[in-house]
């Protein structure tokens, strides 16, 4: 099996094991740069993350919350860890698209 990178788009934040802190000002960063669409993606236990960093941006005021879209799909893969091994494993994946306010 070959092993695909996963390309990220110049307006996508993946949220991973950091401080939320480190996102909203990363997200704050792409709006000061004049993006129109930023992408919020993460995946597992960081769900909660990604909505609350596009949650705090909506309620300082600085997205369209009329505008904002959320997917979320489940990706199932064979668990790699000592107490999975050989089991399949689905973690749910979530992408938040948020516009800035015009």
């Amino acid at each position: 099996m070959s092993e695909e990178k996963v390309k990220a788009r110049e307006n996508e934040i993946f949220i991973g094991k950091k401080p939320i802190y480190v996102y909203i000002n990363s997200v704050q960063k792409l709006l000061n740069d004049g993006h129109k669409e930023i992408i919020i993606s993460s995946r597992g236990k960081s769900n909660s993350m990604a909505i609350d960093v596009a949650l705090n941006r909506q309620y300082n005021n600085l997205i369209d919350e009329n505008k904002t879209k959320i997917t979320a799909h489940p990706e199932s893969f064979e668990g790699k860890a000592e107490g999975d091994k050989g089991r399949i494993v689905t973690l749910s994946n979530i992408e938040i698209i948020i516009y800035k306010k015009e």
